[in-house]
């Protein structure tokens, strides 16, 4: 049965980081990926144009439902 591993990052919309790289990579290594989005980020390949965090109260709430219900073996941050 493969770990669960809660991811707490940003998002990149261009898949070089943040999340999108975080879930392929940790199924890549045979694990089951959860995560917990921080930051929204308007960005291409030439950079940020803008971010915008999320409230601390609902990453708060994504892990604690993540925990309470998959208990992940590992956090990365």
């Amino acid at each position: 049965m493969p770990q669960t591993i809660l991811t707490i990052t940003g998002s990149d919309g261009t898949g070089a980081c943040g999340w999108e790289v975080d879930i392929r990579l940790i199924g890549e290594l045979g694990g089951h990926a959860a995560s917990a989005i921080t930051s929204i980020t308007v960005q291409n390949t030439l950079g940020i144009q803008q971010f915008h965090d999320l409230p601390a109260e609902t990453v708060r709430q994504q892990v604690e439902a993540i925990i309470n219900d998959q208990q992940p073996q590992v956090v990365k941050i």
